[in-house]
């Protein structure tokens, strides 16, 4: 049973806090852990993790990308990143190359394999992703901000500053 077929009802308005129906409120970050165990399982079948998964779907987006920029786009340190690109290269998922112009700069594109898994990781991604969606409540400042032609004037001198206060 997935943790978000349980009622859990997110808003970022209760200070990082997920409300359940008849339990304790659960932190942002126990939800987060919550989710992240729900898509390892969804991905257990295709014995891809969570973070290999994450590098292959932005290898789709981006064609070529170089490491520096997967690291950064990913939040992912440099090391961690080498070491599940050496996982990915060796099973054929992913090939690397050195830029012609920067010998220090190393490229990444998916390989034949690597676009085939990645049609078999996006539909367990997109799952997971609903299931969130389907209990997700939209914070109430995003109706604020909608209505509201600088956001930041409201926490400054507005609405939220005299409500707070």
């Amino acid at each position: 049973m997935s943790v978000l077929d349980h009622g859990w009802n997110v808003s970022f308005m209760t200070m990082g806090r997920a409300r359940h129906e008849d339990h304790e409120a659960l932190t942002l970050l126990e939800v987060v852990l919550q989710l992240h165990g729900e898509l390892r399982r969804c991905l257990e079948s295709i014995r891809v993790t969570p973070l290999q998964a994450g590098v292959l779907l932005f290898l789709r987006r981006h064609v070529e990308a170089s490491m520096t920029n997967a690291s950064a786009v990913l939040r992912v340190t440099a090391p961690t990143l080498s070491e599940v690109v050496k996982d990915l290269v060796r099973r054929r998922w992913v090939t690397k190359s050195r830029s012609v112009t920067d010998t220090r700069v190393v490229h990444l594109r998916l390989s034949r394999l690597g676009h085939a898994l990645t049609r078999q990781i996006e539909p367990r991604v997109c799952r997971v992703e609903a299931m969130l969606a389907e209990k997700v409540e939209p914070p109430s400042v995003c109706h604020l901000r909608a209505a509201a032609p600088d956001p930041c004037a409201l926490v400054h001198g507005g609405e939220l500053s005299q409500a707070s206060g």
